[in-house]
C-alpha cells in the first residue's frame, strides 16, 4: 500500500520519477518562452474564421462562424459570405486546415488578410487586421502556480501515492494553458492542435485524479468509486467542435460556440458531482481537503464575476479589459488551495476562510446594488447642493461604504459562523463556558479541576481519550484519565526531556497532520497514543500539559481548536497556582 501525500515517508527518487519531472518540466519551460514571446513580443488577437466547405456545390466555402474584434474589420463580414479568395489565392475547394495556413500567414507576413467575399450576387473586398490589443499576461501567474505545486509535491513525496498522477495532470495543465497563438502558419495551426491534444490528455488526468482525492486506497475504502471510465466523457467530446477549424465536421460550425460552452459546462458538473460524491464517501479530516479545493476555486472565480457584474452596471470603457486581467490574477488561488488540500489542510481553519470569505462577497455584491440603485443619486445631488462635482460625490460616498465593510463584517462573522458551522461556533461557546467554570472552580483542590475540564473536553470534543499530566517526583503521571489508550508514565531520561522542552516553549504539539517542526517533536512522546499535547506552567514553576486523543468524528485538531485549548491551559496553569 503507498504512502499518502500527507504523510510521506520515502522521498527517494526513481528513474520514473526523473524522467517524469524532467521531460514535462521540458516541454512546460519550451511552452512559457513561446508564450511569454507572444504575450511581451509581438503576438496579437487573430480573428478567428470558421467556414463550412461542403456548402456550396463548387467548393467555395461559406462563413459560418467568426470571432473578431470590431477593430480587426470584423464587422465587414456577415455569416453566409462565400468566400471566393484569400490574399489573392482561390479559395475553390481549398482543405479546411490549408485555409488556417493561409490565415497565419498572412496576418503573420502582411499584418492582414485581404478576402474577396460574395454576398448577394456582388463581389465586395474585406480586409481583416490582427486586434491592436496585446494578449493578457494575467493568465501566467496561475500556470506558474499549477507548474510549482506540481514540481513541489513530486519534489516532496515522490513515492507518495498519487504523487505522479497528481504531477502529470496539472503539469499538462500548466503546459496546455502557455501554447502560443500568433506566429506563422506552422506556428498557430501546430499550437492549436497541441493545444487540442494536450487539453484532451489534461482532462482525462485530472478525472482520474479527483476520483481518487481525497479516498484512502482501494484496500482501506469499502465506499463504492466513480467508475475510471468516467474520466474520458469530456476528452471524447472536448476536440469535436475545435476539430471544426481543420477538418469538415464532424459537428455542425455553425453552433460552435453553443458547443464549445456546453462541453466545458459538463466538465465542471463532472467535476462538482465527483466532489459532492467523495466528500460524502470521506471522514471529516478529508473534507477539509475538499473544502480547501472549493475554496480555491471560489475566490477564483468571484472576482471576475464581480468585475462582469461591474461591467455590466458602470461604463469602463478601455479600463474594463485592465480590470478584467487583474481579475484573472486571482487564479492563482486555485493553485494554492491545492497545496494547502494536498499537504497543509489543517494549518488554518477552512471554515473560517469559508465564512469571511462569503461574507465579504455577500457586502461587496450588495453595496454595489445600493451604491448604483440608490446611493449613487443621492450622492451626486448632495455634492452639487455644495459645489462639488457630482464625480467627486460618488467616489466619497463609495469610499465610506468599503470603510464600512469592516465593521459590518466583523458584527455579522458569529451570526454567519453560527449558521453555517454551527458544530465549531458551539464549541467555542462551550469552551469560554469551560474557562470561566475552571476560573469560579476551588483552585486548591487541582483533582478537582482535572476532573472538570477532562470531562468537558470530553464531552464537547467527542474525543476518545483524554488525559491531564502533572510533573511530580520526578516523573510525569496522569492525574485524570478518559478512556483506555493514554495510561503511560514518564520517568527518567525522557521525563527530563519533556521537562526542558516545556520549559522552553510552551506552544501546543499536534503529534499527527502537524507542521514538520510538530512532527519532530512527537518522537519525544513515544508510546503516548495521542493527537494532540497543550502544556501549560503555572506561577509556582509546576507543570503539566493536556493529552488530547482523536476525535470520535475523525476530524483534525484545527488551528482554531488549538488556540481555545491554549486558553483552557491557561487557566489550568492559573488554577494550579
Amino acid at each position: 500500500m503507498g504512502h499518502d501525500l500527507q504523510d510521506p515517508q520515502q522521498k527517494r527518487f526513481s528513474n520514473r520519477d526523473w524522467t517524469l519531472l524532467l521531460s514535462l518540466t521540458a516541454v512546460w519551460i519550451l511552452c512559457l518562452v513561446l508564450n511569454l514571446g507572444t504575450v511581451f513580443g509581438e503576438g496579437e488577437y487573430l480573428a478567428a474564421f470558421i467556414p463550412a466547405f461542403d456548402r456550396t456545390e463548387d467548393g467555395t466555402p461559406v462563413l459560418v462562424s467568426l470571432v473578431a474584434d470590431r477593430e480587426q474589420g470584423g464587422d465587414g463580414l456577415a455569416i453566409g459570405d462565400r468566400l471566393i479568395s484569400l490574399n489573392g489565392e482561390s479559395l475553390v475547394k481549398i482543405t479546411p486546415i490549408r485555409f488556417q495556413f493561409m490565415l497565419a500567414n498572412g496576418f503573420s507576413e502582411q499584418g492582414r488578410v485581404d478576402f474577396l467575399i460574395e454576398r448577394d450576387a456582388e463581389q465586395l473586398p474585406i480586409s481583416i487586421r490582427p486586434s491592436t490589443r496585446k494578449i493578457s499576461w494575467s493568465h501566467l501567474p496561475p500556470v506558474v502556480g499549477y507548474a510549482t505545486i506540481a514540481i513541489l509535491v513530486l519534489l516532496r513525496a515522490p513515492n507518495a501515492r498519487g504523487t505522479r498522477l497528481f504531477f502529470t495532470a496539472f503539469m499538462t495543465l500548466a503546459i496546455s494553458q502557455t501554447v502560443i497563438a500568433s506566429g506563422s502558419g506552422y506556428q498557430v495551426v501546430g499550437g492549436r492542435l497541441f493545444f487540442i491534444f494536450m487539453a484532451m490528455l489534461t482532462f482525462a488526468l485530472l478525472v482520474m485524479w479527483l476520483i481518487t482525492f481525497p479516498r484512502p486506497p482501494i484496500e482501506d475504502d469499502p465506499k463504492p468509486r466513480v467508475p475510471l471510465w468516467v474520466a474520458f466523457i469530456v476528452p471524447i467530446l472536448f476536440p469535436l467542435p475545435r476539430l471544426n477549424y481543420y477538418f469538415n465536421g464532424p459537428l455542425a460550425p455553425e453552433s460552435y460556440v453553443l458547443q464549445t460552452y456546453s462541453i466545458d459546462m459538463l466538465f465542471t458538473i463532472l467535476i462538482i458531482a465527483i466532489l459532492g460524491w467523495n466528500y460524502w464517501c470521506v471522514d471529516p479530516a478529508s473534507r477539509r481537503k475538499i473544502r480547501w479545493v472549493l475554496i480555491g476555486v471560489y475566490l477564483a472565480l468571484v472576482p471576475i464575476a464581480i468585475i462582469q457584474f461591474t461591467g455590466a452596471l458602470f461604463e469602463l470603457g478601455d479600463w474594463f479589459f485592465w480590470i478584467q486581467s487583474i481579475g484573472l490574477l486571482f487564479y492563482v488561488a486555485v493553485p494554492l488551495s491545492l497545496f494547502m488540500a494536498m499537504r497543509h489542510f489543517n494549518l488554518f481553519d477552512v471554515d473560517r476562510v469559508i465564512s469571511g470569505s462569503v461574507l465579504y462577497t455577500a457586502l461587496i455584491v450588495l453595496f454595489a446594488l445600493l451604491a448604483e440603485g440608490l446611493f449613487e443619486p443621492i450622492a451626486a445631488s448632495m455634492a452639487t447642493s455644495f459645489g462639488a462635482e457630482p464625480d467627486t460625490g460618488q467616489f466619497i460616498f463609495v469610499g465610506l461604504l468599503a470603510a464600512l465593510a469592516i465593521p459590518i463584517q466583523a458584527y455579522l462573522r458569529p451570526k454567519v459562523d453560527h449558521l453555517f458551522f454551527r458544530s465549531q461556533s458551539n464549541f467555542r461557546d462551550s469552551i469560554d463556558d469551560l474557562i470561566n467554570e475552571v476560573a469560579s472552580a476551588d483552585t486548591n483542590d487541582l483533582e478537582k479541576v482535572a476532573l472538570l475540564i477532562g470531562s468537558r473536553l470530553s464531552e464537547v470534543l467527542e474525543v476518545k481519550d483524554c488525559a491531564i499530566y502533572l510533573y511530580q517526583d520526578e516523573k510525569w503521571a496522569p492525574v485524570f484519565r478518559f478512556g483506555t489508550n493514554i495510561n503511560i508514565e514518564f520517568d527518567g531520561d525522557q521525563a527530563q526531556d519533556l521537562k526542558q522542552l516545556f520549559e522552553r516553549s510552551m506552544v501546543p504539539i499536534r503529534l499527527k497532520q502537524g507542521s514538520n517542526k510538530e512532527m519532530q517533536l512527537a518522537d519525544r512522546f513515544m508510546g503516548l497514543n495521542a493527537e494532540l499535547i497543550v502544556p501549560f506552567r503555572s506561577a509556582n514553576n509546576g507543570c503539566g500539559f493536556l493529552c488530547l486523543g482523536g476525535k470520535r468524528s475523525k476530524d483534525v485538531y484545527t488551528n482554531t481548536d488549538v488556540t481555545l485549548l491554549a486558553g483552557v491551559a491557561v487557566q489550568v496553569a492559573l488554577s494550579y497556582s
